[in-house]
């Protein structure tokens, strides 16, 4: 009987060890286990981490040619350090450049339209922005056009008078036909692809003066007081603004945006910026002619903005100049293009 006991004993000895030793190897296991998944969580977060820099990031919806919706930004910490040496390497070789060009004041504004750095060289000086109104005058069509499409078909006979071509330097290779009907999606076209002065002064006369206050007011830019626009009180940077809401499609949907870009780059007007560039290399841009008669030597106004489609990334560059000649201005606008579009090549 003692002997049974003893053994009975000794079983329950052996039963409550293993007992205990198998929720110690749980525990163990358990703390094993989160360990290690702690350990792997932060080994992938280095490696997302360790191919980042600390820029800005950006989500856009793909599937245009022209337009890069904008759906997510994020800012980043370091962008200004890595963007830094850019900079003045491009800065300095455009002042460098246009150190031997007496004749003729410029101001520039580059952005990359990938992650949105920018530099400007007197942006902020005032030109008379001419023909680059005809964007904003678009982009007021194209706005009403979402909610009631039927302006665009809408068709204006085009009457004799002054059309506006004859003070034109550059003139469009194609003109409207007096007494013909054209569609107001057609005069658009005219006006952008050739710089028509008359289908712009038709599609002017035509639409609402509050629908295009709504636009400059909007993106913040200043008109002169009784809308005397003959004066310089443009700035490069604040013109910019209109490429930037096309390229975003923050002002109009995506799909006018892109008809608003394909349109600008099929620009007939292959001098300027566009020059300045690799002939294969898509640019959307529109340029603006103006003689300032109230100067010496009646100093004539060019500038060319637009978006660059280059290899490396989508770039926005606006330049506005005022010299002797169109002829002058337009070297120095494709010298100054000839330079940033190398300069990113090479980067």
């Amino acid at each position: 009987m003692d002997k049974l006991f003893k053994i009975k004993k000794m079983c329950l000895r052996i039963r409550s060890f293993l007992l205990k030793n198998i929720k110690s190897t749980i525990l163990l296991l358990a703390a094993a286990v989160f360990l290690l998944g702690t350990l792997f969580g932060f080994l992938i977060f280095l490696l997302v981490n360790s191919n980042r820099d600390n820029g800005p990031r950006q989500i856009r919806q793909g599937g245009f040619r022209f337009i890069n919706p904008l759906l997510e930004c994020e800012l980043g910490d370091n962008i200004s350090q890595n963007y830094i040496p850019f900079e003045r390497e491009i800065k300095a070789k455009i002042l460098e450049e246009m150190g031997n060009v007496d004749s003729t004041s410029f101001a520039v504004y580059f952005r990359n339209l990938n992650n949105g750095p920018w530099f400007g060289i007197n942006e902020k000086e005032k030109f008379m922005p001419a023909s680059l109104l005809k964007v904003p005058l678009m982009i007021a069509y194209f706005k009403e056009a979402e909610t009631d499409p039927g302006v665009l078909r809408e068709e204006i006979v085009v009457r004799e008078g002054n059309d506006g071509i004859l003070s034109q330097e550059i003139k469009p290779k194609i003109i409207l036909e007096h007494g013909k009907p054209y569609t107001v999606d057609e005069l658009i076209e005219r006006m952008i692809i050739y710089s028509d002065n008359k289908a712009a002064d038709i599609l002017f006369n035509n639409v609402s003066p509050k629908k295009l206050d709504e636009i400059y007011a909007n993106l913040g830019i200043d008109i002169p007081i009784g809308g005397n626009i003959n004066q310089d009180y443009m700035s490069v940077k604040s013109y910019a603004s209109f490429f930037r809401i096309l390229f975003n499609s923050s002002y109009l949907s995506r799909e006018m945006s892109e008809k608003a870009l394909s349109l600008l780059a099929k620009s007939d007007y292959k001098k300027a910026l566009a020059a300045g560039v690799p002939s294969g290399v898509a640019i959307a841009h529109k340029f603006g002619e103006y003689k300032d008669l109230n100067r010496q030597n009646g100093y004539m106004e060019l500038h060319d903005c637009g978006i660059i489609y280059s290899p490396d990334y989508p770039y926005l560059l606006c330049i506005m100049t005022s010299g002797r000649s169109i002829g002058e201005n337009e070297k120095v606008i494709t010298k100054i293009s000839s330079i940033v579009y190398d300069e990113i090549a090479s980067h």
